[in-house]
């Protein structure tokens, strides 16, 4: 299960995109579906302790002379909100992929938190 240490809350305005977090041994990974994006259509920022993803994207208008009997492709704007301890990450080392409608977030944990865990095994 994630540890609420380092993301104390989140918040979601207008449609909201689904979200995964895991922990890994030297990093924190976020995944947000967001299926039939490019990369260019996210704004992602880490400022104050909060972690924004948005895309402002309007849906595509078909020029063809295609009559739709029904027509559900659409795109929505979205924001996610995300409020990430910088005691437990490496501010300057945020990474972003995005692939196969996933956009995944990697928050390198800081050297300090890397020390704190450790597994004593009973015998």
């Amino acid at each position: 299960m994630f540890n609420n240490k380092l993301i104390n809350s989140c918040s979601a305005e207008l449609s909201t995109a689904s979200l995964n977090i895991k922990e890994r041994e030297n990093s924190y990974e976020l995944e947000l579906a967001a299926p039939g994006l490019d990369k260019s259509d996210f704004k992602i920022e880490y400022n104050d302790e909060i972690l924004s993803i948005s895309v402002d994207k309007d849906s595509k208008e078909d020029s063809s002379s295609d009559l739709y009997s029904r027509q559900e492709f659409s795109y929505s704007n979205f924001k996610r909100s995300i409020r990430v301890s910088k005691d437990h990450i490496d501010e300057e080392n945020i990474r972003a992929e995005y692939e196969n409608g996933i956009l995944r977030l990697i928050l390198t944990k800081q050297e300090s938190e890397l020390l704190k865990a450790k597994q004593i095994i009973v015998s």
